[in-house]
């Protein structure tokens, strides 16, 4: 993958997050959580929650942040930006 490549793909992820699902997350997580419950001791207590990543919300990004990442992408593969509405 070329430097560019890398670029566009870190650029198109903050447009629209991808590896990430939180139902997955929360299966493997019970799944985790199941198996770690055969092998407590009595008396110790595991919570669900210890299973869950921990991820921060981010806060949605507005129409001027979008076109600022695309632009950024398109000057990247070559591109060039004309005056108009956004600039």
């Amino acid at each position: 993958m070329t430097s560019r490549e890398l670029g566009e793909w870190m650029a198109y992820e903050r447009v629209e997050p991808f590896g990430y699902d939180p139902r997955r997350d929360a299966q493997q997580a019970t799944i985790a959580w199941l198996l770690a419950r055969t092998q407590v001791r009595k008396g110790r207590t595991i919570r669900l929650a210890d299973f869950m990543q921990v991820r921060e919300v981010k806060k949605r990004q507005g129409l001027e942040t979008m076109i600022q990442i695309l632009k950024g992408v398109a000057v990247r593969a070559g591109g060039v930006i004309r005056k108009g509405k956004h600039n």
